[in-house]
């Protein structure tokens, strides 16, 4: 995937998913990761079983470049994909929903921190 980065330069990252968990946590994850140059820039987990986003994070030095939208749009190509409820999102999560929109998972079927 070629993510173009404002009008000064095109940013070249590869946007791949596996399986796997969130660092110590036991439940395996759907996790898309981006990288550039081999370095992980930016990832997603998702609820393996709900498609419900349990994780989005993008390196600090990279945010606002749209590398969670890449992600975000390149899962959302392959897999069912659902934001979290409102009560349930960070700030950063909240504005992250509203910018790319999308579906929101059934409050019914949704992780219950």
């Amino acid at each position: 995937i070629v993510l173009d980065i404002g009008n000064e330069r095109k940013t070249k990252m590869e946007i791949t998913n596996r399986q796997g968990t969130y660092y110590e946590e036991t439940e395996i994850m759907n996790i898309f990761e981006a990288n550039e140059n081999g370095q992980l820039i930016g990832e997603m987990y998702l609820d393996i079983n709900t498609g419900q986003i349990m994780q989005i994070e993008v390196n600090e030095d990279r945010r606002g470049e749209g590398i969670a939208r890449a992600i975000y749009e390149y899962a959302c190509s392959i897999t069912d994909v659902y934001h979290a409820p409102d009560e349930h999102c960070t700030r950063e999560g909240l504005a992250f929903k509203n910018a790319v929109g999308g579906e929101e998972i059934d409050p019914e079927t949704a992780y219950q921190p």
